[in-house]
């Protein structure tokens, strides 16, 4: 499998414990990993918006510190989650409903990416 940039999410982030998350849009830099859960753009807190320090590897799954990283519902897996995704695509299909395009969303991640740098005095 290619590298976690050049594949499209949706994908399972799964911690040591066992928590799972979808990961509906992923930005993975030279210092960790940003991403975004379903509905991340609907909460006033940026509770959906996660950000991990480290370096990913691996070919899928992917791991960063701690976590691996795989696509969501392979093999039929995971189904919950899966429909939490399928109801965030339905969501957005609403008609009025505005979600940033992909340069929209690459900005929002740079936007996010250089605040958590100003928080962590890099």
């Amino acid at each position: 499998m290619p590298e976690l940039e050049h594949v499209t999410p949706p994908f399972l982030i799964r911690n040591a414990s066992g928590e799972a998350r979808v990961m509906a849009e992923c930005f993975p830099s030279e210092h960790g990993l940003l991403f975004f859960e379903p509905f991340w753009n609907e909460t006033e807190d940026g509770s959906g918006i996660h950000w991990i320090d480290g370096h990913v590897t691996g070919s899928g799954p992917w791991k960063i510190a701690g976590y691996v990283i795989g696509l969501l519902g392979c093999a039929g897996s995971d189904g919950e989650l899966r429909l939490e995704y399928e109801e965030w695509i339905s969501h957005r299909s609403i008609p009025g409903y505005i979600y940033p395009d992909a340069t929209r969303l690459a900005e929002i991640a740079a936007e996010c990416m250089r605040e958590l740098e100003v928080l962590q005095g890099k």
